[in-house]
């Protein structure tokens, strides 16, 4: 019987926890931006690399509008242009699920995502 309970409460938070995702692309018609882990090569370190997988973010673009899964580390966002030329950057910290990105910009992207460590997130938009 106190076995039931307990279950029926992780399943409860659980719920919870996913509609707390969920509600950050709940209302947004923009297009999912497809992030891809990138190791950075000069970096020392393990030469084997970690133990653990990397857990991909989920980032969506409406405009000028990045929306960032609900839970992710601090990051280091940029945007470089097709010369290879950063021209923004910014701190996201963690308790941050929306940046606006600069009105300014226009044409294609790299963006890349730096939570720090021996890689980053790395995905193409245009505004």
């Amino acid at each position: 019987m106190k076995k039931m309970r307990i279950k029926k409460f992780f399943i409860a938070i659980a719920s919870l926890i996913m509609l707390g995702e969920v509600s950050v692309f709940a209302n947004v018609q923009g297009l999912d931006v497809n992030l891809v882990p990138q190791i950075i090569d000069d970096m020392p370190g393990n030469p084997a690399g970690g133990k653990a997988p990397v857990i991909v973010p989920s980032a969506m673009l409406d405009g000028h509008t990045l929306y960032i899964d609900g839970y992710h580390a601090d990051y280091t966002l940029e945007l470089i242009d097709e010369n290879d030329t950063v021209v923004y950057t910014t701190f996201v910290p963690s308790t941050v699920s929306v940046v606006v990105l600069p009105s300014t910009l226009s044409g294609n992207f790299e963006l890349r995502l730096y939570p720090g460590g021996d890689y980053y997130f790395y995905g193409y938009i245009s505004l």
